[in-house]
Formats: structure tokens, sequence, C-alpha cells
């Protein structure tokens, strides 16, 4: 008789051994399954590769087949531009203005020079023949406007020849040293200038000559030393920053007003000859009177002429 405590162990090594029995027998019921999942997936697989090759087996095993050729697009042809032909007919060109015109006429040269056929040249030369015959209609239609209103023509006061023209000049020359000398009085120049600057002793010459010929009032101003040849001169430097002087010789314009207020305008910097300096002054001077820029070579004799009688009269 084996002692209980030896018993008791001997049952519990064989339950311990029976349980491990049944955890193995799982564990292998569970490979099993997997396995056999794996078994019918790949009999699956080879048995759809069987089936293409069966029913594929017309060709043969070794049947070769030429590689698909790929279908080359067909290019579509390409369009040759042509001029349209509703273009050539006068009907249709006489209604456009002038920059459709042109804008159509640049249009049908491109197009005939990327395609210069005879029917694209021949609308090229035909719009270019319209083109020439509407600026001649254009010309002879403005010149005979001009000879029905005279007061536009220019030639009738410069004439159409070289001598004619020089005419013209000397006579405008005459109309504006009277237009001074007849407005003398209400101008004046100041004239700056520097000790030792040489083109100053020459500005001072010419001055003296413009003063004496229109009678026009010159004061020099000077920011250091007055020299003796400087007419009417005073030292002012105040006068150089408050006209903005930075070169000498430099000519100022003085008029007054009808109010007896003085007006300025700066008409020379550096040397300037005795004809430059009377047309500043005379086109400052109608300026300053009439408020606007003499535009017009011949200006209206009327304004002068009014002068002139009160000149005659005493009155002014």
């Amino acid at each position: 008789m084996l002692p209980r405590a030896r018993i008791r162990l001997l049952r519990r090594v064989q339950r311990e051994k029976k349980g491990y029995i049944l955890k193995r027998g799982r564990n292998c019921l569970k490979w099993k399954i997997i396995a056999v999942l794996l078994i019918l997936i790949s009999s699956t697989a080879y048995a759809e590769k069987i089936k293409t090759y069966y029913d594929d087996a017309k060709r043969g095993w070794f049947w070769f087949e030429d590689p698909k050729k790929e279908e080359k697009k067909k290019k579509k042809p390409e369009k040759k531009l042509v001029v349209n032909p509703k273009v050539l007919k006068p009907e249709y060109l006489n209604n456009l203005t002038a920059e459709d015109f042109r804008k159509l006429y640049e249009k049908v040269k491109s197009i005939a020079v990327m395609n210069p056929t005879e029917q694209n040249i021949g609308a090229v030369v035909y719009l270019t023949d319209f083109m020439r015959q509407k600026s001649l209609n254009f010309a002879y239609a403005y010149q005979n406007y001009i000879l029905q209103h005279p007061e536009y023509d220019m030639n009738r006061v410069s004439g159409t020849t070289s001598w004619s023209w020089r005419k013209a000049s000397l006579e405008r020359e005459e109309r504006m040293k009277r237009y001074i000398k007849l407005n003398a009085d209400d101008i004046g120049l100041f004239f700056f200038a520097s000790a030792g600057c040489p083109f100053c002793e020459e500005q001072s010459k010419i001055l003296k000559f413009l003063s004496a010929d229109y009678g026009i009032a010159v004061k020099t101003v000077t920011n250091n030393v007055c020299v003796p040849s400087y007419p009417n001169c005073s030292i002012n430097p105040v006068m150089f920053e408050r006209f903005k002087v930075e070169t000498t010789p430099t000519i100022v314009l003085v008029y007054r007003d009808k109010n007896n207020q003085p007006r300025f305008a700066k008409i020379a910097s550096g040397l300037v000859t005795e004809e430059r300096l009377f047309k500043r002054i005379y086109l400052y001077l109608r300026y300053f009177k009439t408020g606007k820029w003499e535009i017009n070579s011949l200006f209206d004799d009327s304004e002068l002429q009014k002068e002139k009688d009160l000149v005659l009269r005493g009155e002014k």
C-alpha cells in the first residue's frame, strides 16, 4: 500500500500531464486549420492557372504572337490661310473706320506672308490700292477746304518760296520789336551776375544794346562785388535766394500787371544772344498780357493797333 501523500502526488502529476496534452492538442488543431486554408487557396489559384492554359489550348503552348502595333493618330490636314473674299468688296470696306481698316490690312498682309498664294497676294494689292485712293481723296478734300477757307491757310502769310519766307520772317520780327517797344514801360530785367565772370561781362554788353534798342530797364544784382561795367548794379544775396539763382549770368523778366503787381519769369541762364533774348521777352510779355501762349506764327494785329492808337492820342 502506498502512502496517501504519494498517491495524491501521482494523481496531481497525472492531471497536469492530461492538461498539457489537451492544450497541445488544441494548438495542433489550430495550425492544421491554417494549413488546410492555405492548401485550398493555392489549389484554387493553381486550378485557375491550369484552366487558363487549357482554355487557350488552340494556340498551343509555344504560340508566338506579334506585339500589337500602336495605332498612329491621323494628322488633321493643316488649314491653309485664305483671305475672306468679303473683305474685297467696296461696300464692306467703305463702312470701316480708319482704325478698323488698318487692323484688317495688317491681318490680310500677315495671311499673305504665311501663305503667299495668288489670291492672298491679290487681296493685299487690292487693299493697298483702296487705301491709296482713300488717301488721295482725303488730300484733295483737305486742300479744297483750305482753299475755300483761306483764314486757315498759312501760305497766305508766308508764301511758298524762299524769298517770301525771309520776307515774312523779317516782317514778324518787326512786329515783335514794335510790340516790345510799346510795352517797354511795363517790363524790366533783373541781371544776376558775379565778379570775375567772363560770361557776365559779355552778357552785360548785350543787355546794354537791348536796353538802348527797346527802352527796357535793366538792374544788375550781384552777391559779392559790383563791377563798373555792370549796369545799375547792387549787392543783394537775398535776391539770389528768392529767385533760386545758382549760376551766373541769369536773367529774370519782371512784368507789372494791371493791378500794379509784379510777375516774374526766368528767361535765361548762361550767355544768351540779343536776338534770342528779345524773342523770349516778347513771348512772356504776350503771355502776361493775354494769359495765352502765342501758337500762331502771325498773331492778330487788333491788339497792337489799339495800343498804337493810344500812343498816338497821348493816352499811353
